[in-house]
C-alpha cells in the first residue's frame, strides 16, 4: 500500500470509531425500557442527565410526528361578516357549502355565481361605505379569509410552543 492510501484507511477508521463512541449513548439510550429509563432517572439522577446530555435529540418526525391541516369555516365566517341575511343568503351559502365540501373550489368564488344565479348581488349582503363595489367587496372578504388565516396560524403556534415542542413546522397549505 502506498502512504497516501495508508493515511485514508486510517482516517475511514478513526472517523467510524469516532463516530461509534459518539453515537453509543444515543443508542444506549433509545434503546432502554421506559421502565429502565425511569430507574436510572431515579436511582443515579448524574448519570441519567449526564447521558440525556449525550444524546441526539431526535426531531417530532423521527420521534413519531404528527401531521395536522386546520381549515377556515369559510361558511361560518361569512355568515358572520354579513351586514344582511336573508333566507336567499342563508340558502345559497348551504348550497354553495355542500358544492365545495369535497372538491378544491374556492367557496367565495362559487358563493358569489349562485348568488348571481339567483339574481342577487354581493354588495347587498357585505357592502358598506368603503365598499360599494362587486370587487371591493370581494377584495374585502378575501383579505378577510387570509387574516382568519394568519389568526388561526398563530394560535396554533401558540399552542404548540406552549408545549416546548422542539423545531414545530407550522405552515399554510393552499389558500
Amino acid at each position: 500500500m502506498q502512504p497516501n492510501v495508508k493515511i485514508k484507511v486510517v482516517l475511514i477508521i478513526a472517523v467510524i470509531l469516532l463516530s461509534i463512541y459518539l453515537l453509543y449513548p444515543s443508542y444506549k439510550y433509545y434503546t432502554m425500557t421506559e421502565q429502565g429509563l425511569n430507574d436510572l432517572e431515579l436511582n443515579d439522577r448524574k448519570q441519567y442527565k449526564e447521558l440525556k446530555s449525550k444524546i441526539i435529540n431526535l426531531g417530532l418526525d423521527l420521534q413519531g410526528g404528527m401531521y395536522v391541516v386546520k381549515e377556515i369555516n369559510v361558511e361560518e365566517l361569512l355568515q358572520k361578516l354579513a351586514i344582511k341575511k336573508d333566507d336567499r343568503f342563508i340558502t345559497i351559502i348551504k348550497k354553495t357549502s355542500e358544492q365545495v365540501a369535497n372538491t378544491d373550489e374556492d367557496f367565495l368564488t362559487v358563493f358569489d355565481q349562485n348568488l348571481k344565479e339567483a339574481g342577487g348581488n354581493i354588495v347587498r349582503y357585505f357592502g358598506a361605505r368603503d365598499r360599494n363595489t362587486e370587487s371591493e367587496v370581494l377584495l374585502y372578504l378575501r383579505d378577510e379569509i387570509k387574516d382568519a388565516v394568519s389568526s388561526a396560524r398563530e394560535v396554533l403556534r401558540n399552542r404548540v410552543d406552549a408545549y416546548g415542542v422542539s423545531e414545530p413546522i407550522i405552515q399554510k397549505l393552499g389558500d
